[in-house]
């Protein structure tokens, strides 16, 4: 988000994805939930959490969904403005092909208790090789669509990061198997943004050798994904297999799609419908230092 003082918290992208769908006075409403600062309830949330999404940009302005963990705590909230990351704590991706200062947009989600949190801002490394993340906008977000899972750590050492283009059927198969995602995007007058998608295995339909496409479920009609796909096509996309902890990371173009709700696959769905062109992924198996199934799957999922 983050745009002119006349607009509030909602960029002109934002604001014309509520128009297209009929919601602008409700996503107003509910855009008064934003706040500037970390609050304590913030802060304790955030040192709870052993992994969080971060949209960043590479240092060709793609928008990556990185995935950073570590010790409960390693997000520490030192004041009302700033969360402090150590450079440990970052994933691969983000520590070989991101440059500071620049925009992140972070997404704390808890599994067990379907609770998350977003906190958007820019970032920079100080001098003692911390990185320091400067909050701008701060606020919570429904529990739809999460899948409950019960986390363990575990200590293995992560394999070795692999690139490629077009994903191969393996990771096909991984794509069309996930009840989880999580989406980074970019506007470039408002920052980075980082959210999660959910539903039933499924949800995610392979299109082409390249091309994937997801159902937009109704959310809180802020729309900060689409709004900032509505001016700027390039986003994020990053799957976990969370019995292995493998990470599954894609970079590409989105295009927003409008269908007759429930007129084909995608039941359940407004109609709304997003198309993803892949253009590269990262993969990395054992990324993450904890494993974990669902105890229950989301009772909003189509």
């Amino acid at each position: 988000m983050t745009s002119p003082a006349s607009n509030g918290p909602l960029h002109a992208g934002e604001l014309a994805i509520q128009r297209r769908y009929g919601v602008a006075e409700m996503g107003g409403r509910v855009a008064a939930m934003i706040r500037p600062e970390i609050a304590p309830t913030a802060r304790d949330f955030l040192a709870r959490q052993p992994f969080a999404t971060a949209a960043v940009l590479d240092r060709e302005s793609r928008p990556w969904a990185a995935l950073w963990s570590g010790s409960a705590g390693f997000l520490n909230a030192v004041d009302e403005k700033t969360v402090r990351i150590a450079f440990s704590a970052l994933d691969a991706l983000t520590k070989t092909r991101v440059d500071w200062p620049g925009p992140v947009g972070l997404l704390a989600l808890e599994p067990a208790t379907r609770r998350r949190m977003r906190l958007n801002g820019r970032a920079a490394i100080g001098a003692d090789g911390v990185l320091e993340l400067h909050a701008d906008e701060v606020y919570g977000n429904c529990p739809k669509y999460i899948q409950k899972r019960h986390l363990e750590p575990v200590n293995e050492t992560p394999g070795e990061t692999r690139f490629g283009e077009g994903p191969d059927e393996r990771q096909w198969r991984w794509i069309k198997s996930a009840d989880t995602f999580f989406l980074a995007t970019h506007n470039p007058d408002g920052g980075a943004d980082a959210s999660h998608r959910g539903g039933s295995p499924g949800f995610v339909k392979r299109r082409g050798d390249r091309i994937f496409e997801f159902a937009d479920y109704a959310g809180n009609n802020l729309f900060n994904s689409l709004g900032n796909l509505a001016v700027n096509p390039r986003l994020g996309v990053t799957f976990i297999d969370f019995p292995t902890g493998d990470v599954l990371q894609l970079t590409g173009h989105a295009e927003l799609i409008d269908r007759a709700p429930d007129a084909d696959d995608f039941a359940g769905s407004e109609g709304r419908i997003i198309r993803v062109e892949v253009e590269e992924w990262a993969e990395q198996a054992g990324a993450m230092p904890w494993r974990g199934e669902v105890t229950e799957p989301s009772p909003f999922n189509p």
